[in-house]
Order: structure tokens, then C-alpha cells, then sequence
């Protein structure tokens, strides 16, 4: 089962550079010059909260078989994310060296044994001046050297964020406290692993007045970093405190909360109003994904295959706003199409308040359609359906399969599919018009894969294309498609296409078409293809391998820009 956290990229960078001469290359046993430069990084957030611009300070320290070599320890100041470190080591010896970056006036880290950094938790909350940087590298020394290293944070970094701060009479003076049970307090820099265990409180201090990066609709509640293993941990227990400046307002407990060094961990809900009951999910900026938690929704499990339709049930029965399905790797979840032009919408005209239904996947969850249907997949109260993290599969088989507008799968009203894999000939159709730019579907990070492989539910395979646009708005970004066919966008059926966005998209290795297929389009609509490479696609009767369209272009709006061709 997948956790649901919003992690992001935490990194720093040490270049090396140094100059080479005759001088610097002496014999087996004497000392060569070498030269280290640090850069906290470019892609480190611009704002106040993580930007590096905290660490001002470099230690660095040499261990020789585990022990310091104290005379060349050293301690250089770092200014707008950059220091040198210079030093002298014996050619033919091996060496570990420490590097350690963190603001001069911080208290909390007790580094006189560099091989055992110490951290005291004694602080309140939504402190930055925290913030540190560390990397370990051991290599032996041959001749003179410049070396680039990444530094990385120790810690991870727990976020709260608040969806209920809007009305909230001064909200900017609030102060929040964070505890935290089981966080080390000890970092091995020589083999990266932590020891101790504490119960942490952070004290009460002002919110931030900061946003996070993929959650501005969010007030920034709390930050705090703890230190952290390698690999993912849980936290039996991480406790926000809230208060308005007199009294406390709500308390909230995250019970098994996942951490990671150098890993965000995003808690969001309602934090201001309401007692909240917290889920967790992993989601990306440090490194990715991060960590998130879903306060303003409801979770179920679906452990084994063929339960969807009892959960589908219970949704129904309960009606909350937004229902997540966490899969377990490894379960297959069917769905019954219906008969004939039927269908049978995974929520009906019974639940009138669910406005999102999540498939939330792990590892090779599957939702596999089944039945003799070839309606689409929908809900019938507008709801949102969001595939994350899942292999979408075409089993079912119509009444009239050997038509070959009949063997795709089809969906309707508003879609999100996030990080799927879709094997099988799939269609979309839109429910808004060419005056609406909302986007009925849209496809992130996916990979389609259209092949030739006959099956009962696929007869003419050489037919079909990875996706069928037939009407709406969609949207498909770093996406990936490849095999027969990719996407083919017309609207000849009664239908009508609004617009159709390719961005960062991959088409390789397509052999029965170019890249995308364009069919009848009128007037108003929209096609953009953008920043997309096309590799290995073939020409087509136009010779363009990106398209070909049987609308001349100039007919409608379209758009073809910073798009990469390679044949090999």
C-alpha cells in the first residue's frame, strides 16, 4: 500500500576546483595540496524556509582507520551557499572526510567529535537556523585532486499546512508546538547511521509566514527537522499544537507517520477549526516523493483483489467528499462495464457528495475492466476520478468486439490518471465545450503501450490507437507513449473536441504511425504538442513523423513548438 507524503528535494553540492602543476604529483608517501569547493546548490527552494542561505559555516574533518586527524581539521565560512577547503594529505593513504555545513549561531548540534554529530532538541518550533547540510565521502588519495561532492540534509523536514486558515482572524499571530515520540539524537558521519531515541518537543513559536511549493493554497503552519535514517521510518506519534496567542485552539495526532532523511513530510487538513483525523502519503520537492497527509479525506483498503465492488458500496453508503482506495501491490481491482451501450458508474445518482474518488496505487496495482460493456467508465454525480500509481487494463469484451470503435475502453467526465501504465487501447471523452478550458482529462507522467497482440478483448489490435480523444479537454504532460500507435484525436462522432495539450511527452519506437493522429477537427479547437521528442516514429503519408492530420492545420488552432525528431 502506497503512503501518500509529499517529500521534496533536499540537496547541496561541493564542486572542487584547484589548480595542477609538476609540484603537486610528489612520490608514493608524500604529501600532495587538494582542494575541496562547496555549493549549497542552485535548485534549493528561493524561499526563506529551506533556501541554504542558513548554513554559514563549514566543518570539515579527515579520519584516518576511523580515527581524526585533528590537524587538519578546519572550520571556513560560507557565503552565498560557497566555501573552499583546502588541505594537505599523504599520497597512498586512504582517507574519510567529513563535511558539514550549518548557521554559525545554531546551538543544537554538538560536533566537537565529528565522527558522532550530537543534537540537542531543546528548541521551539519553525526554526530555520536548523537547517544543515553533511556528506561522508572515503576514497584513497593517489595524487593531487579536485573533488565535487553533494551535500544532503541529516534531517527530515515535517511540514504542517493548514486548508482551513481563510476567515481566521489573525491567523499570521498564531503559534503552533510539534512533538514528536522515537527521534534519534546521534549521526555516525563515517557510516551515515543514527542512534538514541528521544521524545521531542518543539515549543510553541509564530507560524511561518512562508508557503510551501505544490501546496499555496495552504497556510505554512509548522516546520521542524529531525534527524533521520536512510530509510523510511514511522513515528508512532507527531502531535500539532495550535494557539491563538492565549489559548490553545486544536490539537492534532498523526499516529504512524513516515519519515526519511532528506525527505519532506506534508501533514494538511484542517488545522484552525476542526479536529482532524489524519492519513498519510507520499507525494515530491527534497528528494521525491515527499511525504503527505490528507486530513480532509476518507481512506479505504483494498487488500485483495475482485473488492471493488463492496468498497464501491460502502463509498456510496458513507457519500464523503473525497474517497481515497489505497491498493496493495500485487491486487487487482475488476470492474463490471455493463451490457450492451450500458454501464455501471463506479459512484451512482445515490451519492450526491463525493467530489473525488482516488485509486491511490502500490507496486503493481491493477484496476482490470471485465463485462460486455461498452460504456464508459464515470460517476454519475460529476465526481473526479484520479488513478495514481496504477496499470489500467481492458478486459472486457463487447457485444459487438469486432467493430473496432468498440475495443476501447472507455472513460468520461473528469479524469486524472498520475504515474499509470495503460497497456490497452483506452478512450476519453469530455463532457465541457470549446468555451470551457477546464480540462476533462488529463494524463501525468504516464506511460501507453500499444501493441499488436491479438486478444478476446482486443480482436483488431492493428486498429486501435494508445488513446482515442474524442471530445472535451485533455491534457497530457511527460507523458509516454509507444508500440503501434500513440494518440489519434477526432471528433467525426457527434462529439466535440475543445482542446488537446501534449507537453514533455516521449513518443518512441511508434512503427504503424507518426506520433500523434489527427483526424476531423473544426474550427475553434485546440491542438499544442510542445517540448516533446519523437524518436524512431513513423513518417506517414505527410513525411512529418511528430503527426499527420486530415484537417489542414491552418484550420484550427494548433501548435508545434520546441519538439525534437531522431531516427536511428
Amino acid at each position: 500500500m502506497k503512503k501518500i507524503l509529499f517529500l521534496g528535494a533536499m540537496a547541496a553540492m561541493l564542486l572542487g576546483t584547484a589548480s595542477c602543476s609538476s609540484d603537486m604529483e610528489p612520490s608514493m608517501g608524500g604529501e600532495v595540496p587538494v582542494s575541496f569547493a562547496i555549493n549549497l546548490g542552485d535548485d534549493i527552494d528561493s524561499r526563506t524556509i529551506s533556501d541554504g542561505l542558513k548554513a554559514n559555516t563549514l566543518k570539515f574533518a579527515v579520519f584516518e582507520n576511523g580515527t581524526e586527524i585533528t590537524a587538519l581539521a578546519k572550520e571556513v565560512p560560507v557565503a552565498d551557499k560557497k566555501a573552499t577547503v583546502t588541505t594537505r594529505l599523504v599520497k597512498g593513504h586512504t582517507y574519510s572526510f567529513v563535511f558539514w555545513a550549518q548557521n554559525s549561531a545554531c546551538t543544537a548540534y554538538n560536533t566537537t567529535d565529528m565522527k558522532a554529530i550530537k543534537v540537542d532538541y531543546a528548541a521551539n518550533c519553525n526554526d530555520e537556523t536548523r537547517d544543515a547540510f553533511y556528506k561522508m565521502d572515503s576514497f584513497t588519495v593517489t595524487q593531487a585532486f579536485e573533488k565535487t561532492e553533494v551535500l544532503t540534509r541529516p534531517f527530515a523536514q515535517i511540514n504542517f499546512l493548514a486548508s482551513d486558515a481563510a476567515g481566521v482572524v489573525g491567523v499570521d499571530a498564531y503559534k503552533s508546538m510539534v512533538t514528536v515520540t522515537g527521534v534519534p539524537t546521534t549521526l555516525n558521519t563515517l557510516d551515515g547511521t543514527v542512534a538514541g531515541s528521544t521524545d521531542v518537543t518543539f515549543d510553541y513559536a509564530t507560524i511561518p509566514n512562508e508557503t510551501l511549493a505544490g501546496y499555496e493554497s495552504y497556510k505554512y503552519v509548522a516546520m521542524n527537522y529531525i534527524l533521520a535514517a536512510t530509510d523510511k521510518e514511522v513515528k508512532n506519534e507527531v502531535v500539532l499544537t495550535v494557539n491563538d496567542g492565549t489559548q490553545d485552539v486544536n490539537t492534532v495526532t498523526v499516529a504512524n507517520c513516515p519519515v526519511q532523511r532528506n525527505y519532506r513530510t506534508n501533514i494538511f487538513g484542517s488545522l484552525f477549526t476542526v479536529d482532524g483525523k489524519f492519513n498519510v502519503v507520499i507525494d515530491p520537492i527534497y528528494n521525491t516523493p515527499d511525504y503527505e497527509v490528507d486530513l480532509d479525506a476518507t481512506y479505504y483498503e483494498a487488500n485483495t483483489s475482485g473488492a471493488l465492488e463492496d468498497i464501491i458500496a460502502q463509498i456510496n453508503n458513507d457519500q464523503p467528499a473525497k474517497a481515497i482506495i489505497k491498493v496493495a501491490d500485487g491486487v487487482t481491482l475488476t470492474w463490471q462495464t455493463g451490457a450492451s451501450h450500458g454501464s455501471t458508474p463506479l459512484l451512482d445518482e445515490t451519492n450526491t457528495k463525493t467530489q473525488q474518488l482516488v485509486f491511490e496505487g502500490e507496486g503493481t496495482a491493477t484496476f482490470e475492466a471485465q463485462g460486455a460493456g461498452v460504456g464508459p467508465i464515470r460517476t454519475t454525480n460529476g465526481a473526479t476520478i484520479v488513478f495514481n500509481n496504477m496499470t489500467i487494463v481492458d478486459n472486457s469484451v463487447s457485444y459487438a468486439e469486432t467493430a473496432w470503435e468498440f475495443g476501447y475502453l472507455e472513460f468520461s467526465g473528469s479524469l486524472k490518471f498520475n504515474n499509470c501504465t495503460i497497456k490497452d487501447a483506452i478512450s476519453v471523452e469530455g463532457t465541457t465545450n470549446n468555451n470551457n478550458t477546464d480540462v476533462d482529462a488529463e494524463f501525468v507522467g504516464c506511460k501507453f503501450i500499444s501493441n499488436t497482440e491479438t486478444t478476446t478483448a482486443n480482436p483488431k489490435p492493428s486498429s486501435m490507437y494508445a488513446v482515442w480523444i474524442s471530445g472535451g479537454n485533455s491534457k497530457f504532460t511527460n507523458c509516454e507513449f509507444t508500440g503501434y500507435r500513440g494518440p489519434k484525436i477526432h471528433e467525426a462522432y457527434g462529439s466535440d473536441v475543445a482542446a488537446v495539450y501534449f507537453d514533455g511527452c516521449n513518443f518512441h519506437d511508434i512503427t504503424g504511425k507518426p506520433g500523434i493522429a489527427i483526424g476531423t477537427l473544426n474550427a475553434p479547437t485546440i491542438v499544442s504538442i510542445k517540448n516533446s521528442t519523437f524518436k524512431n516514429c513513423q513518417p506517414g503519408d505527410q513525411g512529418l513523423y511528430k503527426y499527420e492530420s486530415d484537417t489542414d492545420v491552418s484550420t484550427f488552432n494548433f501548435t508545434d513548438e520546441n519538439n525534437t525528431v531522431i531516427n536511428e
